[in-house]
């Protein structure tokens, strides 16, 4: 489930003030048969993308900072149409997804 380097980080071009953001990602994880919690990573980390790659009009797909659904909630995605959708959230604790309804085929694009 570990990937390569996706991009490497480019802070040029930053307006005055901006803070640097490193929107290549580390790692991938590609899931498409959970519909139980699932520990992506502990740790600090930032989720950068979800991509759907097969629809499914019932999928929702719930990201938390944390190792349970007791984290903070960063996002709700539903899969009811193919995307890649960019994030950038910043999790501390760890990133714990939890898929509910028919589990579509995602992958998740992360780094730490």
């Amino acid at each position: 489930m570990v990937g390569t380097l996706i991009s490497p980080p480019n802070f040029q071009n930053n307006p005055a003030g901006a803070i640097p953001v490193y929107l290549g990602a580390k790692y991938y994880a590609h899931y498409n048969a959970t519909t139980a919690g699932t520990q992506i990573i502990t740790g600090p980390g930032v989720l950068h993308r979800l991509v759907i790659n097969t629809l499914q009009a019932s999928g929702i797909v719930s990201f938390y900072d944390g190792i349970n659904t007791g984290g903070i909630l960063l996002a709700v995605v539903t899969t009811a149409s193919l995307a890649s959708l960019d994030y950038g959230l910043i999790f501390a604790t760890g990133l714990f997804m939890v898929i509910s309804g028919t589990a579509p085929d995602i992958t998740v694009l992360y780094s730490n």
